[in-house]
Formats: C-alpha cells, structure tokens, sequence
C-alpha cells in the first residue's frame, strides 16, 4: 500500500473520528453502522450507502485521505481510492 498520495493519508482512527455514521441503518439484513458515500458514475456522481466494517476493510487495504475543498464543501471529505476509483465518504461538519 504504498504510492505517492501518502502525504494526503490519514490513520484509521482519525477517519472513524470524522465520518459521518450512521448508527443504525437497515439495508434489509438488520441495521447495521453505514456511512454514506459518492462515486463518479459517468458524468453524474452516485450516492449509496457503505457498510462502516467494510470501510475498515477498505481503508486497510487501500488506505483512506483527505479529499479535496469541493468534496469537503458537500460534507464527503474522506476518500477510498480503490480498484474502481475515488470513492467520496460522508464526513461531520465544522463543529
């Protein structure tokens, strides 16, 4: 897991600190911890929800960043780049 990017990486417990969860939503299976997230799909960005553990599993394999001002600006401030791409995470607001 290594590339270029790392000055943008932050630590798994600091992103944990900074999404924003959603403690109990229910895909169908029994609420579970989600997050919600945006992906680039075609020239619109598409919103769903990710599981928090597989998140962790994400963020461990591929590492998890800093987004940039216009990701931030709409609350996804965190980024999973994975084999499919940049994968915007929902993040609190300013305090």
């Amino acid at each position: 897991m290594t590339n270029d990017r790392s000055e943008y990486r932050i630590s798994i417990e600091e992103a944990m600190e900074r999404l924003d969860i959603i403690p109990d939503y229910d895909q169908g299976d029994g609420p579970e911890p989600h997050v919600h997230t945006l992906r680039q799909a075609g020239p619109a960005l598409l919103g769903a929800h990710w599981q928090l553990t597989e998140i962790v599993a994400a963020a461990e394999k591929y590492g998890i960043e800093e987004a940039g001002i216009k990701a931030e600006q709409i609350k996804h401030g965190l980024v999973i780049i994975d084999d499919n791409g940049p994968c915007f995470l929902a993040t609190k607001g300013p305090a």
